[in-house]
């Protein structure tokens, strides 16, 4: 290897190092409270983690489930299997459920970086993706919240990092791995049943045409991904009711109570023609994206039109060279991909999140081509997305955002976390001596909040939404002034904290600006 490709291998490294650092820096800093507050799937998620972590069962108490029911549409497992994984050796808070999110997007960059490595041959291109992934506005906000839905497009990196580096190695342990890891995306999100398989069919149909998979191959890729996807067809089958429920060996079979077979179909086609700008702007959620910076930075449309020109190119060429080539596959997912988000009920950036990975793509290899056409420098690269990225920045973790999602009706989704804290924090204080009574509009609403922070036994909660006698919700027949109970109390409910504080006991207005918390002298 000579002097200077060693020289340009560590500047390429060193820059890599960079963009790590500039990863975590955008994912942590205020990392918690942005976005504010606990999504309502997130608290079901971790709530069902704890769950299996402790018991083995979910808030149902359906043992080791393939397909959480949630609040009864289904809940996409893997997220939560991988905070059941954290709690098991952990104690619960959002901000740990969170942190999964960040530490899959730190592999789905590195990842991402490997791809590249490959796929340009210049080493001066190889952090074109990496540097696109940490600055788009929707992998930065999908990777610092844990809605499990998110988790698609970091595994899709993933995924095909490892189909790529199997496809070009003699490995057999990466032809497993790449099996694996796309059968973790169907875990992921249930678009990705309908995305996997034809993209896998496909890219099948190539490497065979190229002499790149032979019985060998296939088969090691194909048992582990099968072993993966069997059960989720099984769960499918139940659900549609062309299976009754059953359990086999750990799991339990259970049919959801809502199908959403309905959400996906070819009758959605020519209606999302209408939408089609979701994919570059925002949708109806704001905590999904701002129409003032888009979901990739404006700067990058013209890059990802012009690398979808050379991509198809480059592809082109290798199929007529009938040589391997990432462009063919990268082209392969991105059709499948986006034909399938155009064929979903509703266009949402979460629902279509997989074909950011293939825009991160298409734009270096925009960038890519101009940068070889016309000599340009990284430097001038990099002052265009910092002109976009920086007021982005100002925005997102700034309190605008947060009121953005505040003031839409969406923001409900979204619960502080206050109550459960509280709750918490007497449980531990009083060490189970008293009764914890929750006295508020919203205590029914949010005692899955509760139980996430109390640990509470699915087996209980199911029950009276009660732990051990720890805490009960609701309003009683009569108020005990025994000093046997301890009461949060919402703070529209006033008259219910003065009558106690009459019989004695101290109120604290000031720690949590919703509740009044009521204790014994």
């Amino acid at each position: 290897m000579s002097k200077h490709l060693k020289k340009s291998n560590i500047w390429v490294y060193l820059g890599l190092m960079v963009l790590l650092v500039l990863f975590f820096a955008t994912r942590l800093y205020r990392f918690g409270e942005v976005p504010a507050g606990f999504h309502i799937d997130e608290i079901g998620a971790s709530y069902d983690a704890q769950c299996i972590a402790h018991f083995g069962v979910d808030r149902y108490q359906v043992r080791f489930p393939v397909y959480f029911q949630n609040f009864g549409a289904g809940q996409n497992a893997l997220y939560t299997y991988l905070g059941a994984l954290l709690f098991k050796f952990t104690s619960f808070s959002p901000k740990k459920f969170r942190f999964i999110a960040v530490f899959c997007g730190a592999l789905a960059l590195l990842c991402t970086f490997m791809i590249s490595r490959k796929a340009f041959e210049e080493r001066k291109f190889a952090l074109t993706a990496p540097f696109l992934w940490v600055v788009m506005p929707v992998i930065l906000m999908s990777e610092r919240w844990g809605l499990e839905s998110y988790l698609f497009l970091s595994f899709t990196a993933m995924a095909l990092c490892l189909l790529d580096l199997a496809a070009h190695s003699e490995s057999k342990l990466l032809w497993v791995l790449a099996g694996i890891f796309t059968g973790l995306c169907l875990y992921t999100y249930g678009v990705s049943y309908v995305v996997i398989p034809l993209f896998l069919i496909i890219i099948y149909v190539y490497l065979l045409w190229l002499g790149r998979v032979r019985l060998k191959e296939t088969l090691l890729f194909a048992v582990p991904f099968m072993l993966l996807a069997i059960p989720l067809g099984l769960e499918q089958l139940v659900t549609a009711e062309l299976l009754p429920e059953f359990s086999l060996l750990l799991t339990d079979f259970r049919r959801m109570e809502f199908s959403r077979a309905g959400e996906f179909g070819f009758k959605y086609f020519l209606k999302n023609l209408d939408e089609i700008g979701v994919f570059f702007t925002n949708d109806f959620l704001p905590y999904n994206g701002s129409a003032r910076f888009g979901t990739v930075l404006y700067i990058s449309i013209p890059f990802i039109i012009l690398g979808l020109l050379a991509c198809l190119k480059r592809a082109y060429s290798s199929l007529k060279q009938r040589r391997f080539d990432f462009s063919v596959v990268l082209m392969v997912f991105f059709l499948v991909s986006f034909l399938a988000s155009m064929c979903m009920v509703q266009l949402n950036i979460n629902r279509v999140n997989e074909v950011y990975f293939a825009f991160v793509f298409l734009a270096a290899y925009g960038i890519n081509s101009i940068w070889k056409r016309f000599k340009i420098t990284p430097l001038v690269v990099l002052v265009l997305y910092m002109v976009f990225f920086v007021p982005f920045c100002n925005y997102y973790y700034g309190e605008e955002y947060n009121a953005d999602i505040a003031a839409d009706e969406s923001g409900v989704l979204f619960y502080n976390t206050d109550l459960g804290v509280a709750v918490k924090t007497l449980s531990d204080f009083y060490g189970g001596e008293k009764q914890v009574n929750i006295i508020s509009n919203d205590a029914e609403e949010r005692h899955i909040l509760i139980a996430d922070y109390c640990g509470t036994s699915p087996y209980e909660f199911d029950q009276a939404y009660s732990t051990a006698g720890n805490y009960y919700i609701g309003l009683p027949e009569e108020l005990d002034i025994s000093g046997d109970t301890v009461y949060v109390i919402g703070k529209n409910l006033k008259h219910i904290a003065d009558y106690l504080a009459l019989e004695g006991f101290t109120v604290d207005a000031e720690t949590y600006p919703d509740y009044y918390i009521v204790m014994t002298p």
